[in-house]
């Protein structure tokens, strides 16, 4: 008798292992509520390996989403998610991949290691509210070596880069080269430092707080062989000090 009890408890264990090795995601997400700004369709796959064919939020569009996921760091309390999405060889969509994770018992805490994302510029432009308006050209590739994010910046190492960056709207399109910055945190509160040399001799300090209110704070002038419409369109920013530098604070 021990010993049909004993297989049985085997059996149903078993049963239970493989129903959630085997659980579809579609099962899991179509019953979470997500947030009015997130939307999601063509689930594919399980909990631990799937895929979702379009992911929106705030209206930005990502496409071919896939994870896999580990089962031991979920038993420790941690969603930790191997991620990939999108195609980075193309410049008009997001696309990512990398390591990140979330704490189960605090979901605003959120690691990331080894994380690579690229944005087209158009789209991160646009939340910036500038004195000219213009068009943005290429787009933005941002590598997260580390980041741990407790609800706000405790740790970032990384770097980023505007990668065959132009504008247009000034009278003609332009063609700017690339522009390089580190990322790291400050009181807090993300920082991207933007670095020369660049053909706007741009140098600025980009605050991000977690409410995702940006400051910038910094120095252009831009270079001699670029057009007179840019150089006239510098003049928004007010005068230039003693050494032909424009202020920026926005």
């Amino acid at each position: 008798m021990s010993n049909i009890v004993k297989w049985s408890v085997v059996g149903v264990i078993t049963f239970i292992v493989l129903l959630i090795a085997k659980l579809p995601a579609t099962q899991v997400l179509s019953r979470i509520e997500l947030p009015k700004n997130i939307s999601l369709s063509g689930i594919d796959g399980t909990i631990w390996d799937g895929t979702v064919t379009n992911l929106i939020v705030n209206n930005i569009a990502i496409e071919n989403v896939h994870w896999e996921t580990s089962f031991w760091q979920l038993l420790l309390g941690k969603l930790a998610l191997d991620l990939d999405a999108g195609n980075n060889r193309s410049a008009e969509k997001v696309s990512f991949n990398g390591n990140a994770a979330v704490y189960l018992f605090d979901p605003t805490h959120i690691q990331a290691s080894d994380f690579n994302l690229y944005l087209p510029a158009n789209m991160v432009i646009a939340q910036i509210s500038l004195p000219v308006a213009v068009d943005a050209a290429g787009r933005f590739k941002v590598v997260i070596d580390e980041l741990d994010y407790p609800t706000e910046c405790a740790n970032l190492q990384g770097s980023g880069q505007w990668i065959n960056a132009g504008i247009d709207g000034l009278g003609q399109p332009l063609s700017l080269g690339n522009f390089d910055a580190d990322l790291s945190c400050i009181e807090k509160d993300t920082l991207v430092t933007i670095k020369q040399p660049n053909r706007f001799n741009l140098s600025a300090k980009a605050r991000v707080t977690k409410a995702m209110k940006i400051s910038v704070d910094g120095t252009f002038k831009p270079a001699d062989d670029l057009p007179d419409e840019v150089k006239e369109a510098a003049k928004f920013f007010g005068r230039t000090d003693a050494e032909g530098y424009y202020t920026i604070k926005l």
